[in-house]
């Protein structure tokens, strides 16, 4: 059995969005210091496990109004 996380708890994930990002705003003259783009990948694997919760908590609020229903 694996012990892996989920894709969106994932910090290589965010780190490698991030990255491309960075990368692609330094075309435009922007520049992201390296603690920026940490304090960016630490939110976004927050908000991703967040998300994650809300989705499950819809979801089993949605299967008991359906099992309610039978």
């Amino acid at each position: 059995m694996s012990n892996k996380d989920p894709w969106y708890v994932s910090k290589r994930v965010y780190a490698a969005v991030i990255l491309i990002v960075a990368t692609v705003l330094t075309g435009f003259r922007v520049d992201i210091d390296a603690e920026t783009q940490e304090v960016l990948v630490t939110n976004m694997t927050a908000i991703g496990l967040a998300g994650a919760a809300l989705v499950s908590v819809v979801l089993d609020l949605w299967s008991k109004y359906k099992e309610k229903d039978k």
